[in-house]
């Protein structure tokens, strides 16, 4: 498998199994796809874009991944609690496969948000031993 297929498993794991943020939002509600009956707030694993860190494979890959969350409350307070523990979450390193994503080049930043949605975009480098 792809390191950016496992990665996004990773982060998916992360954010599914951490207690507060199940809190914020009525259960462990993070997708790729939104089912019909999911209710909101819920939180999408959406884009990953991939390449190389360096001139050399051997020198890893980066990720950059998009993860939206959607509120159905007025304005923009739940969408944005939901992503700074998002951002919590993802500021420690992720091991998976065979490979960690690293925290030297990893980082999440607050990529926009409107009423109802907030998304971060988040970078990490993946070096596999």
């Amino acid at each position: 498998m792809s390191a950016a297929l496992e990665l996004r498993k990773a982060v998916r794991s992360r954010l599914a199994q951490d207690t507060a943020l199940s809190g914020l939002l009525g259960g462990a509600k993070v997708f790729d796809e939104v089912p019909p009956s999911a209710g909101a707030p819920f939180i999408v694993l959406a884009d990953i874009e991939s390449r190389l860190a360096g001139a050399l494979p051997e020198e890893g890959e980066e990720h950059r991944l998009a993860v939206n969350l959607w509120s159905d409350a007025g304005g923009l307070a739940e969408a944005l609690g939901a992503a700074a523990q998002v951002a919590h979450d993802l500021d420690a390193p992720i091991s998976f496969w065979r490979a960690t994503a690293s925290p030297i080049c990893a980082g999440s930043r607050l990529m926009r948000a409107v009423p109802r949605m907030a998304g971060i975009a988040w970078r990490s480098c993946v070096f596999a031993p």
